[in-house]
Parts: C-alpha cells; sequence; structure tokens
C-alpha cells in the first residue's frame, strides 16, 4: 500500500488521504463509491487520471498486473460506462503488447 502512495495514488485519489480512515480504508472506500448508485454520465476522466492509474500499477504490480490494477485503481471513482478517455489511454500504452 506504502509503494502505491509512494507512487501518486493520494494525488489521484486526495478522498484516501484523510488519515482518520486510514485504519479502515475498505470501509472508506465503500461510503466513497456510494455516488456509484446515482447515474454517471457526469462522470470525467483526464487523460493524466489514466496516466497516473497505470503509472501506479506499472510501479507496483508490473507484468501481467499492470492493465487489471489501473483498471481497478480507476474503479475507485465512478466512470462513464466505456469512457472513451479510458479505453483511447489503455489502447495508446498498450496496443502491440
Amino acid at each position: 500500500m506504502q509503494r502505491m502512495i509512494d507512487s501518486g495514488l493520494l494525488k489521484l485519489f486526495p478522498e484516501l488521504e484523510d488519515e482518520n480512515y486510514w485504519n479502515m480504508w475498505a470501509n472508506r472506500v465503500v461510503e466513497l463509491r456510494q455516488p456509484f448508485k446515482t447515474p454517471r454520465d457526469n462522470c470525467y476522466t483526464s487523460q493524466t487520471d489514466v496516466r497516473q492509474a497505470i503509472s501506479i500499477a506499472e510501479s507496483c504490480f508490473g507484468g501481467c498486473w499492470v492493465i487489471p490494477m489501473a483498471a481497478m485503481i480507476l474503479s475507485l471513482k465512478p466512470r462513464k460506462e466505456n469512457d472513451s478517455v479510458i479505453v483511447d489511454g489503455f489502447a495508446a500504452m498498450f496496443t502491440g503488447e
């Protein structure tokens, strides 16, 4: 977990930075996912978010785990279904591999 923090997890998800929740991060993630219960058409993902998630996954997990871990990192916030920014970001980084 510390490697993920050192790689920029809290920059990507500052909501996780509150030290009052560190001893119960699983509960905090569940709490932060409450917006998932509402329509997600107004959710915005930047190219920087995608690159940061991939970078965290590469530096902390590597190999065959990069794509699934980057996807899981991005899933900490609500995202639009079939978000073209995410799809294009993954395609740009992993096409041909």
